[in-house]
């Protein structure tokens, strides 16, 4: 048998690393170093890398008025497309790691937009790349979640909603979040008891991701304004089909910007899913039941990944998710711990989405029945940790609906100019005050 030594190659920088809002990274003992983030494209697909085929799609579409073949696979480019766009829209400097998860953003967001209406439906649907009908989509999530949830105990998936203590939602929606995003509306206090609310909220998660993101929302996220907060949390933990062997793992040079540093570098020959594309070279890793991978994507240069992080795009991911070409490799893989929390706030607002977030002009009158909510927060948190065994990882997102607040005010507590004019535009008196005492 060929032995590994892992210790005698180098490990090269992969896809983008991109700093989030807020990030606490771990490999083994080493901190704050920069590592591939080929491998965060990768988890992109962790819920489902597979090649779409019409009998695999039909055979989760097994409700009555359920969501058809058709409207599956088109919404698996839809997710796709989101991914890709949600990767970039992320542009900080490319000094520490990127981990997200996307499908789980979008339907933490799609449970939202059940109630979004006129302007604001529109954004969320074309940024999100969702069916105009709110309702087929609700249906579509509703099946997309039974399928992810219907692999045991290695993936689960789990919805909650939390409403501001009487305060009147529209049954329809609730009937909504209950029937087609199995996501339960429990009541919370906000107003008389912000951090027992957010403490309320952040136990959930914790225990929904078995302890992996024990406080999601963070205490400034949460205020006295808050009337809701729509909550999604993944947990997944699998085997790889072909482990790693552990005694095959030793230290080996990891090259970063700032120079070379030591990392517990994986080995292993395997014949597995492999392709070149856009100047980087591609595998496939399969976890044990079939029905998930990772996708590693490498560039050819150490220096390679933002030339490869150009060409990202829904074509792009959809033929990573496509490669079925096998071959032998002797593959090196870092041993790596990620705990990555942002805000998505901003990248969201560059990619459109922009009326949900503002209260003059947000619509989410489908919840309650008039205009006065809007999105404060998108709150999101995702871990990972990746070994010879295989690989567990979690998210979750928080969507924080609140009151419209007061009207932001003018208030002239400092010195100031002002004018008398009459109606055609002369001015009659012109001054400042610098000291309304004087």
């Amino acid at each position: 048998m060929l032995k590994i030594n892992p210790g005698e190659v180098s490990w090269r920088r992969g896809l983008l690393e991109v700093t989030p809002y807020r990030a606490r990274v771990r490999l083994d003992t080493l901190a704050n170093m920069r590592w591939s983030t080929g491998l965060a494209l990768g988890f992109l697909c962790l819920l489902g890398c597979k090649k779409h085929n019409p009998q695999a799609i039909a055979a989760v579409a097994n409700v009555p008025d359920g969501p058809t073949p058709t409207q599956l696979a088109r919404d698996a480019r839809g997710d796709q497309a989101f991914a890709a766009k949600l990767y970039k829209a992320q542009r900080l400097p490319a000094t520490n790691n990127l981990f997200f998860s996307p499908s789980t953003v979008r339907v933490a967001i799609g449970m939202a937009y059940t109630g979004a209406r006129g302007a604001t439906a529109e954004e969320i649907a074309q940024v999100l790349d969702l069916d105009p009908d709110r309702d087929a989509t609700a249906r579509l999530f509703g099946q997309v979640l039974r399928d992810w949830n219907r692999g045991g105990s290695a993936l689960r998936v789990a919805n909650r909603a939390w409403g501001q203590r009487n305060y009147k939602f529209l049954p329809d929606f609730l009937t909504t979040l209950s029937r087609d995003f199995a996501a339960p509306f429990g009541t919370v206090d906000f107003i008389a008891d912000t951090e027992g609310a957010r403490h309320t909220i952040n136990q959930w998660v914790d225990l929904t991701t078995e302890h992996k993101i024990p406080e999601l929302l963070k205490p400034e996220v949460l205020n006295a304004d808050s009337r809701l907060v729509l909550t999604n949390a993944l947990y997944f933990k699998e085997n790889w089909a072909s482990p790693f062997d552990r005694s095959q793992t030793s230290d080996a040079d990891f090259h970063t910007s700032s120079g070379d540093v030591r990392v517990p570098m994986m080995a292993k020959v395997e014949r597995l899913p492999f392709a070149r594309i856009a100047g980087a070279e591609v595998i496939k890793l399969g976890y044990a039941s079939g029905e998930r991978s990772m996708i590693v994507v490498l560039p050819e240069r150490v220096d390679g990944w933002e030339s490869v992080e150009q060409s990202l795009d829904a074509a792009m991911l959809a033929s990573l998710i496509a490669i079925e070409t096998n071959a032998e490799r002797a593959i090196y893989l870092p041993r790596f711990t990620l705990d990555v929390a942002t805000s998505l706030k901003a990248p969201l607002n560059s990619l459109g989405l922009r009326a949900p977030f503002d209260e003059g002009r947000a619509d989410f009158s489908g919840m309650n029945g008039d205009q006065k909510l809007s999105i404060s927060a998108i709150a999101h948190q995702a871990f990972v940790s990746v070994n010879e065994a295989g690989t567990e990882a979690a998210a979750a997102t928080a969507v924080v609906l609140q009151d419209k607040s007061e009207p932001p005010a003018f208030r002239a507590d400092h010195p100031f100019l002002f004018l008398v004019c009459d109606k055609v535009g002369r001015v009659l008196f012109m001054g400042r005050v610098v000291d309304p005492t004087k």
